[in-house]
């Protein structure tokens, strides 16, 4: 029962993450489309924040069944998403004029030109100058479901490895989620200031750089701090991840690039914990020197291959 309630849970947060950010980009002004979906993905660091607390405060009473009764709070957005309607862009391509008149007073010329209404497949990723930009993306979000599952799914063992305590172990867990949220904030900063490709790459060299640093630490206070600047630059990463891939994609495939991206971090989400398992029973530095290089490789990549979007209309 288990295995089945987290198979449907898996589904829905598969296709709910990859919609959010698709659907808000269609909406946002490009002055300021990266820092708000930088912060839309800001929530994940808030919901871990509150479960943080929740688990803090109720694990010995409501033990680890209780963190799950937390996330019924998961039926409040049903209520809102009931009321949200289409972006312009995706009424235009379906032809919904009169749709598209009721919602925001006019017929749609004045919100974008017409586009292809074809259907597309995910195929279509593979072709045209669509190819070099789906194979960096898609790596992009495989190291990022590696490097943060890796980590985070199995934090509490890695930490006990480095000699802290099960209850510090607890306590240096939650600093990590609170120290995601100025992650993200640094990041939604950037991504306006210096572009995507730039700050991208800041913070993918800045993951693999403290997480090298994080394998060889052995104090206490060097694990928390350097546990602290990993959470730091890792969901910085992840922010302007959600950010720059739905820009990347022109509206008819922008769901089919943004969603394919996503089960790919599915898939490394699935390797993940096996990855880290392995090396803790063997050696986990070396497990976190492969995610600090793979970082790195990744960063450099899609900073030579993929282009900038900033201050450009999504199409």
């Amino acid at each position: 029962m288990f295995l089945a309630f987290r198979i449907i849970a898996g589904f829905g947060m598969g296709g709910l993450l990859p919609a959010l950010n698709t659907y808000l980009a269609e909406f946002l002004n490009i002055s300021i489309r990266g820092m708000y979906l930088v912060l839309l993905e800001a929530s994940w660091a808030v919901g871990s924040i509150i479960l943080g607390v929740f688990h803090l405060l109720f694990k010995n009473t409501l033990t680890w069944r209780g963190d799950y009764l937390f996330f019924i709070s998961g039926l409040i957005p049903l209520i809102f998403i009931m009321f949200m309607h289409e972006s312009p862009k995706y009424l235009l391509i379906k032809k919904r004029y009169d749709k598209i008149q009721k919602l925001y007073n006019t017929d749609g010329s004045d919100i974008i030109l017409p586009v292809n209404s074809k259907k597309y497949r995910v195929s279509d990723l593979f072709r045209d100058n669509h190819m070099k930009i789906t194979l960096n993306v898609w790596l992009l979000w495989f190291t990022m479901s590696i490097g943060y599952y890796g980590i985070f799914v199995w934090i509490k063992s890695i930490l006990i490895s480095k000699n802290i305590s099960v209850l510090s172990a607890d306590w240096y867990t939650f600093y990590m989620f609170v120290a995601q949220l100025p992650g993200y904030l640094l990041a939604a900063l950037l991504i306006e200031k210096v572009g995507r490709r730039k700050s991208l790459l800041f913070f993918m060299i800045g993951t693999g750089v403290s997480s090298l640093a994080f394998a060889f630490v052995s104090t206490q206070i060097q694990v928390l701090i350097f546990s602290l600047i990993v959470s730091v630059f890792c969901l910085g990463a992840w922010g302007i991840t959600y950010a720059y891939t739905p820009e990347l994609y022109p509206t008819h495939i922008r769901g089919i690039g943004n969603g394919s991206a996503s089960a790919i971090t599915r898939f490394a989400g699935f390797l993940a914990p096996y990855y880290t398992s392995f090396f803790l029973e063997h050696s986990i530095t070396v497990g976190l020197v492969g995610i600090a290089i793979l970082f790195v490789i990744t960063g450099i990549l899609n900073f030579l291959f993929l282009p900038e979007t900033m201050n450009k209309e999504v199409n």
